[in-house]
């Protein structure tokens, strides 16, 4: 996973008239509300994103337009469900806020096309995924933050091309890009001690003894990078319910997972 945060500066001709706007009487904007539905940008599939309906819908607007507030998501790593955007159509303005988010927006497009030449079967979705989890507006900027998951297909080389070409995109449009987090993907092998010995113990639990992926990170990729082999596990159902409204865990999940980390415990620390 990398966490990415974007400032696209509003020009010194667009902030004056957002001010002046705000002051004078008789102004009138056009302004639209996006529906969607939230998932954790792990499994975009199970999502819908209120922020890329807003920001085809404002590709399709007039170039010149005055954007007054955008605003959408919760936090960068959530699909959003919901999402609002307020302009003026005032034509005429110079380097306008709309032509920039538009050019990054498209930057980002460009990039989910090349991502499907990376498939990982182990995973699902099986290519990498980009999510903008969160937009908002601000007196001189507007503030961009979002994710994008990578399988172990994509390696080091590849994911750092990706983050110096959007960092270029946004520099052509005077916007600020940094990376704000990166775990690097990883992959256990089945076979490991570690791996036979929980299998082991979940099979003696009478639950479901069987391995998967995982298309989310954790502290995992970071004990892996120096070699120390990793099992994810913990209580409650994912899919369909993490980052959810209705996100909840079982108390009888939290029971068996604290039986299983005993088992665990007492097979390999004592």
């Amino acid at each position: 996973m990398a966490g990415v945060e974007i400032r696209i500066p509003y020009s010194q001709e667009e902030k004056s008239y957002r001010v002046e706007h705000n002051l004078r009487e008789s102004t009138s904007t056009q302004s639209r509300i996006f529906h969607g539905k939230s998932a954790h940008s792990a499994t975009p599939h199970l999502g819908e994103s209120a922020i890329k309906k807003m920001l085809d819908y404002l590709m399709q607007l007039p170039e010149g337009i005055v954007v007054m507030e955008i605003d959408g998501g919760v936090n960068f790593n959530t699909v959003p469900a919901n999402a609002f955007l307020e302009v003026d159509p005032i034509s005429g303005v110079a380097d306008p806020m709309s032509r920039k988010i538009c050019a990054i927006y498209q930057a980002l497009k460009d990039l989910e096309v090349q991502f499907l030449a990376y498939q990982d079967r182990d995973f699902f979705p099986t290519h990498p995924t980009l999510n903008i989890g969160l937009m908002r507006t601000s007196e001189d900027h507007i503030f961009l933050s979002g994710s994008c998951r990578i399988p172990p297909v994509v390696t080091n080389e590849i994911y750092e091309e990706w983050m110096v070409r959007l960092k270029q995109k946004c520099q052509t449009v005077g916007a600020e890009f940094r990376v704000t987090d990166y775990k690097r993907p990883y992959r256990t092998d089945p076979s490991s001690m570690l791996v036979r010995g929980c299998l082991d113990e979940i099979g003696q639990m009478g639950l479901s003894v069987e391995t998967k992926t995982q298309s989310s990170t954790n502290e995992a990729s970071l004990w892996s990078r120096i070699g120390i082999d990793c099992v994810s596990f913990g209580p409650g159902l994912r899919e369909g319910n993490i980052h959810t409204p209705k996100e909840h865990v079982a108390i009888d999940d939290l029971k068996k997972s604290v039986e299983f980390y005993r088992r665990i415990v007492e097979r390999f620390c004592l």
